[in-house]
C-alpha cells in the first residue's frame, strides 16, 4: 500500500487519483466534505507513481527557499473592469494575455447549483465566471488529465488556483511545459464544500429564492473594505447585497471553525510559491505606501519566474505595476499558515448533533457584542479610507 500523507495533511490536491493508471486511488469525502484519496488494495500494483507526484511529501523532502524574481502593487488602469474584480484585477490581466495569446485559462466558477469547481474559458468574456473570491474548496477532480492533453498539442495554458492545486497539477505533470502559465492565489484556508452547500440551502429556504452565485467582495456599496459585502445572485435574475438576517458567508469564513484540517498545517504559506505568478490584496500592512492606497483596489503581484518577468512586460500596458519591497509585500499567510479557530471542534460536535441550522445561529448570528465589535471594524475601515489611522 502507498504510504500518501495522513489525514491532517491531505490537501485534496487530486495528483495521486489523476496519475493512478489501475484505479486504485478514489476521491472519498469525509464526514466534513472535504475529498480525500482511498486506496483499493486490490487494483493496487504497489507502483508508487502516488508518492512520487503528492505536492505535500515533495514539500516536506525539501528545504523552504524564496522563489520571487520581482514584487508589485498594481491594478486595471480600466476603472469599470476595476470595479467588477475582488482587488486590482491581476488575475484579469494574465487571462486577458492568455486569451489574446490564443491560450485558455482554468479558474474557479460556480454552477449553476451554486457548487464551486474547476472551469475552462477560451474567450475573456467567459473568464468573467472566474472573477471574484469564492472562500470555499474548488472541485477539481479529473481536471488536471484535460490540462495535460491541451499542453500537449501546443496550446498556452493559464491555471488559476490555490498553492496545493498549482502544485499538485505540476507534480502530476512530472516535467515542465512552457506553454503553462500558473497563478496561484495567497490562500487563507479552504471551508468546507458540504458546510458551503447547507449554507447555500439555508439562504435558499430563508428567502425563498434559488441561488447560483456569490461575489464575496462587492464593492458597490462599500467600495474595497473590511468587513466585505455580499452580494447574492439568484436564477430569477434577483440579487440582493448583505440581506437583513443572513450572516456572509466570508464572515462565517474567517471565524476559522470550518476550514480544511491541513490548511492549517499548511506548506504553502511562505515564500516559495508554485505559481509563476502569486496574486492576492495588497493592503499596505505597514502603512509605508499611501501612494499605493486606492479604494477601488489594490492587488499584490509577485512574479516567481523568468517566463513571469517576460509576461509583466506585455501586462503593463494595461495592468499598472508598482514595485515595492519584501517588507510591505508580506502579509500572515506568506509567513505562516492560518491558525485553526478556538472553537473548530465544538462546532463540528455540535453541527454533528443538532445539523447545520442550530449550528449557524449559536456559532455565527452575532450577538450584541459581535454587533458591537462589527461596528468598530467598520469605523475603522472608514478611518482608514480617510487616512486618519
Amino acid at each position: 500500500m502507498p504510504n500518501l500523507p495522513i489525514h491532517q495533511d491531505c490537501c485534496g490536491c487530486t495528483a495521486c487519483f489523476s496519475v493512478c493508471a489501475f484505479n486504485a486511488i478514489q476521491m472519498t469525502a469525509d464526514s466534513e466534505g472535504f475529498l480525500y484519496p482511498v486506496v483499493n488494495a486490490e487494483n493496487c500494483k504497489e507502483c508508487k507513481l502516488c508518492e512520487r507526484v503528492c505536492p505535500i511529501i515533495k514539500r516536506d523532502s525539501t528545504k523552504c527557499q524564496k522563489s520571487y524574481k520581482n514584487l508589485y502593487a498594481g491594478r486595471l488602469k480600466d476603472s469599470k473592469l476595476l470595479h467588477l474584480s475582488s482587488s486590482g484585477g491581476a488575475f484579469y490581466a494574465l487571462a486577458k494575455y492568455t486569451i489574446e495569446s490564443d491560450g485558455v485559462v482554468w479558474g474557479a466558477e460556480y454552477t449553476s447549483d451554486c457548487e464551486v469547481i474547476h472551469g475552462i474559458a477560451s474567450t475573456i468574456e467567459e473568464c468573467s465566471k472566474f472573477r471574484g473570491s469564492k472562500y470555499v474548496q474548488s472541485n477539481i477532480v479529473g481536471i488536471y488529465p484535460k490540462i495535460k492533453g491541451i499542453l500537449k498539442k501546443g496550446q498556452l495554458v493559464l491555471f488559476s488556483g490555490t498553492p496545493c492545486q498549482v502544485a499538485g497539477l505540476k507534480s502530476y505533470l512530472q516535467k515542465e511545459y512552457e506553454n503553462l502559465l500558473t497563478v496561484d492565489i495567497v490562500c487563507h484556508a479552504v471551508p468546507s464544500p458540504l458546510l458551503f452547500k447547507e449554507y447555500k440551502e439555508y439562504v435558499e429556504k430563508k428567502l425563498n429564492k434559488k441561488l447560483i452565485a456569490i461575489n464575496m467582495r462587492d464593492k458597490e456599496v462599500r467600495e474595497w473594505l473590511e468587513p466585505f459585502s455580499n452580494r447574492f445572485i439568484f436564477e430569477n435574475g434577483a440579487e440582493m447585497v448583505d440581506p437583513k438576517g443572513i450572516v456572509g458567508w466570508n464572515n462565517i469564513f474567517f471565524t476559522r471553525t470550518i476550514d480544511r484540517p491541513s490548511c492549517h498545517r499548511c506548506r504553502f504559506s511562505n515564500l516559495e510559491r508554485e505559481g509563476d505568478f502569486t496574486i492576492a490584496d495588497f493592503w499596505d500592512y505597514t502603512n509605508k505606501r499611501p501612494d499605493l492606497r486606492d479604494n477601488r483596489g489594490t492587488s499584490l503581484v509577485i512574479v516567481n519566474t523568468e517566463k513571469g518577468c517576460l509576461i509583466t512586460d506585455y501586462i503593463r500596458t494595461f495592468f499598472d505595476l508598482y514595485p515595492i519591497s519584501e517588507e510591505e509585500a508580506l502579509q500572515r499567510n506568506l509567513k505562516e499558515p492560518t491558525p485553526e479557530g478556538e472553537n473548530r471542534a465544538a462546532f463540528w460536535s455540535y453541527y454533528y448533533k443538532y445539523g447545520f441550522k442550530k449550528a449557524y445561529n449559536k456559532y455565527y448570528v452575532p450577538g450584541l457584542s459581535e454587533l458591537l465589535k462589527k461596528v468598530k471594524t467598520v469605523v475603522k475601515a472608514l478611518l482608514r479610507k480617510l487616512h486618519i489611522i
